[in-house]
């Protein structure tokens, strides 16, 4: 197991994910999540008729944890789907399966391996978008003429663990779908239309059918935004909302992990891989 999680790492650090992902999410995070809103914020402020204090406190250093998690249950899902996508589809089109089962670990080792690699990378990922974050928004607080009161240790603890939680959940559903469909198009497309559309769709339902409640509660959407809004998300953001307990919202996020990585295995153990189209 750990020559073939070695030799994953090694793919994945040549082909530079986590620093592209890393660059690509940190600026839409500090864009989206906090620039928006602070411009928003400069031209209302003015205006008596406006309640902008929201939007200020939004971009505020002391806020700056939480307002980076608020964007991992809708947006920053669909960018780690596309990580744990990359990690295991483009072996289909460049027919390295082959190769892999090969150098010796089972094709149960080499699919964890990858399921661990898609892990660390979106760990780093979350990590440095959520340094990028704070250094965005003390630069706002600055601008704003604000105190700059760092967050505690506790919000920085919890709030990188939820958005850790929910980004390698989304990751292994990307890993495990590209294995399902066999490449990467159809499960990028396949999981941006799920994130996007169909939680909105069954969440919209779940508001106004009571008794279609229970669907959006085994959605990895709804465990997402639960486990983000118990964490200190706003939850005013798209995709956060605290329809599950905290932990029955983890214990789902487990559960989508553990049953991706074993339709991935068991579909890996059963194919035969020299047919890659």
């Amino acid at each position: 197991m750990r020559g073939a999680l070695s030799s994953e790492w090694q793919l994945v650090m040549a082909r530079r994910l986590p620093l592209l992902f890393s660059a690509i999410w940190s600026a839409m995070l500090a864009g989206f999540s906090m620039g928006i809103p602070f411009v928003v914020y400069m031209s209302l402020r003015s205006d008596p008729t406006q309640d902008v204090d929201g939007l200020r406190s939004i971009v505020l250093l002391e806020n700056a944890p939480a307002t980076a998690l608020g964007s991992y249950p809708m947006f920053g899902a669909a960018i780690m789907l596309v990580i744990g996508v990359l990690v295991a589809g483009p072996e289909f089109r460049w027919g390295t399966w082959t190769a892999r089962f090969s150098q010796g670990p089972s094709r149960a080792e080499v699919v964890m391996a990858k399921a661990s690699v898609a892990i660390i990378t979106t760990g780093i990922v979350v990590a440095v978008a959520l340094i990028a974050a704070i250094v965005v928004s003390a630069a706002l607080t600055l601008s704003l003429g604000s105190t700059t009161t760092f967050p505690g240790l506790g919000s920085l603890v919890t709030c990188f663990g939820a958005s850790w939680a929910i980004s390698a959940a989304w990751a292994i559903v990307g890993l495990g779908t590209s294995i399902v469909f066999r490449g990467t198009m159809a499960p990028v497309a396949v999981g941006l239309v799920w994130i996007l559309a169909v939680e909105n769709i069954v969440a919209g339902l779940a508001t106004m059918l009571t008794w279609f409640a229970p669907v959006r509660w085994l959605t990895l959407g709804a465990a997402s935004g639960s486990l983000a809004a118990a964490a200190g998300a706003d939850a005013s953001t798209p995709g956060v909302a605290g329809v599950l307990n905290p932990v029955m919202a983890a214990l789902l996020i487990i559960v989508y992990c553990i049953v991706f990585c074993g339709v991935a295995v068991i579909l890996m153990k059963r194919r035969d891989i020299t047919d890659n189209r």
